[in-house]
């Protein structure tokens, strides 16, 4: 009876003892099972615990690194024209991406009216000018105006210039050169259908003689050559002259 009951008892002190041992273990390895996930979650980046994926590093690098300055843009560009490629008024170290140049004004455009020029004496032939005026007299109606004469001594001819304005169509048109009372009288005529006739008459003679061509006769001008021998009385000597401009058989003006 007695060995029985203290056989039980040391059983059951034995199991206690094994429940004991095997809670201890219990705890020791939990206690480990901890360290190692403290340890873990020590050294593991918060992006890995999170995601579960690693985060790369990020750097940064400084402007000047990652951009050209304007300066050096502008020194990249002048050496990539060639040498001659551009004038060198046109050389400009503005900086790349800038089209204007600051403070400056466009410049006011201007608007030149070219001024009416003035009646011009027909071009003389290199001989000796024996009369050069501009005619100042009152301008006849309907725009007619002696403007300008001239007379020339050339070798072996004379040449008598007049330019005067108006209207010749369907005109007659007579500008006439008297060289003096008693002498000649030399007239270049402009009809209305546009033809001309240049004639010279002398004081004792009543025929009119043609000159030889060319001549001009036409609207504003009459030019005129006479040979030296066709004014023979004259020729050589200084003589007056005194030029009219008759409309339509009416005198207009007259210039000395």
């Amino acid at each position: 009876m007695r060995v029985g009951v203290q056989r039980d008892i040391m059983g059951r002190v034995i199991a206690k003892r094994c429940i004991a041992l095997v809670a201890l273990l219990m705890l020791v390895v939990g206690a480990c099972s901890d360290d190692d996930d403290s340890v873990a979650t020590a050294t593991m980046p918060t992006s890995t615990r999170e995601t579960g994926a690693p985060t790369l590093p990020t750097t940064s690098t400084p402007a000047t690194e990652s951009t050209i300055s304007q300066t050096d843009a502008t020194e990249v560009l002048r050496s990539t024209v060639p040498t001659g490629g551009v004038p060198a008024s046109t050389t400009s170290t503005l900086p790349v991406g800038n089209t204007s140049v600051p403070g400056a004004t466009a410049p006011e455009r201007t608007t030149t009216v070219a001024p009416v020029p003035a009646p011009t004496p027909a071009p003389t032939s290199g001989g000796v000018v024996l009369a050069d005026m501009d005619c100042t007299g009152t301008p006849g109606s309907a725009g007619y105006d002696l403007l300008h004469v001239t007379v020339e001594s050339l070798p072996s001819r004379y040449r008598f210039t007049a330019q005067y304005s108006g209207n010749t169509v369907q005109h007659a048109i007579l500008v006439s050169f008297d060289l003096g009372p008693s002498s000649y009288l030399v007239t270049g005529e402009l009809f209305e259908d546009g033809s001309g006739v240049p004639r010279i008459t002398g004081a004792d003679s009543s025929e009119d003689v043609f000159l030889d061509p060319p001549q001009t006769i036409r609207t504003g001008l009459v030019d005129l050559m006479v040979r030296s021998e066709q004014i023979s009385r004259i020729s050589g000597t200084p003589f007056g002259i005194t030029v009219s401009l008759k409309v339509d058989g009416a005198e207009v003006e007259t210039c000395t």
